[in-house]
């Protein structure tokens, strides 16, 4: 609703990004780098840095009892460490609850689950609380072997192979289909950890041209027709550029 009222109102066009936070990277030279963008992450000879330093929140959560569980559980998903709970009334029935988060698990979709998870009852707030080391590794997307800076990210070493599968889904549902194939890649140092592909759009030119001779032809004619619409669809490919839609930038938020 915001990017439309500003297209429409202003006629400002908007391209909305995941949101992203300061890591903090000391390097193999012994020089401190803060990086927010998987793009701007060091290249060799700095990579990989010695140490990753994430920003870390203390998250305070209000919510019925009955609802404990579930928080807990989503807090762990999140890497969550929990502090303390303590009872707001002589009943018990409910509490507040804090957690040591990390600040990149709290800004994606997690007040989003927090509601799901309390059927809209728990209120959430939380402050900075330093930083904490953590295994970071920038996973690169690929379109057509062309690294797209803007859609790369960051993951945790462990998750990441999973994360790439899941973004790479997601991204081949929302890139249009081309006149060409398209493949998708999510790359960690050099290493492919995950893969999709967009089938091209597809034009039947045998069928076009039974229709408009009236008759099938012969096989080897066939086969010709079929050769020049793929070496076509090569070049087309070698000089076309991939249209990624918006939504595709925001796609991280969502999973």
């Amino acid at each position: 609703v915001f990017m439309q009222r500003l297209e429409t109102e202003h006629g400002v066009a908007v391209l909305a990004t995941s949101p992203t936070v300061p890591f903090r990277l000391k390097l193999r030279n012994g020089k401190e780098v803060v990086v927010e963008h998987a793009g701007d992450f060091p290249s060799h000879p700095e990579l990989p840095p010695d140490i990753v330093e994430e920003p870390i929140v203390i998250a305070s959560i209000v919510l019925p009892r009955d609802h404990l569980p579930a928080v807990q559980q989503l807090c762990i998903e999140r890497r969550g460490q929990e502090q303390s709970i303590e009872t707001l009334d002589n009943a018990g029935e409910r509490v507040v609850t804090k957690w040591r988060l990390p600040l990149a698990e709290v800004i994606t979709n997690f007040f989003d689950r927090l509601q799901a998870a309390t059927h809209g009852f728990a209120t959430f707030d939380y402050e900075l609380s330093g930083y904490a080391e953590v295994d970071l590794v920038k996973v690169a997307v690929r379109l057509n072997n062309d690294v797209v800076d803007a859609l790369s990210f960051f993951a945790i070493r462990d998750k990441a192979p999973e994360v790439s599968r899941k973004y790479l889904a997601k991204l081949a549902e929302l890139i249009p289909q081309q006149q060409f194939d398209i493949g998708l890649q999510a790359v960690i140092g050099g290493k492919v950890v995950a893969k999709e592909r967009i089938k091209q759009l597809r034009k039947d030119v045998v069928a076009q041209k039974i229709l408009s001779h009236g008759h099938s032809g012969d096989p080897g004619r066939k086969l010709k027709l079929l050769e020049k619409q793929k070496e076509g669809k090569r070049k087309l490919r070698e000089i076309s550029k991939v249209q990624v839609p918006p939504e595709a930038f925001v796609a991280m938020v969502k999973l």
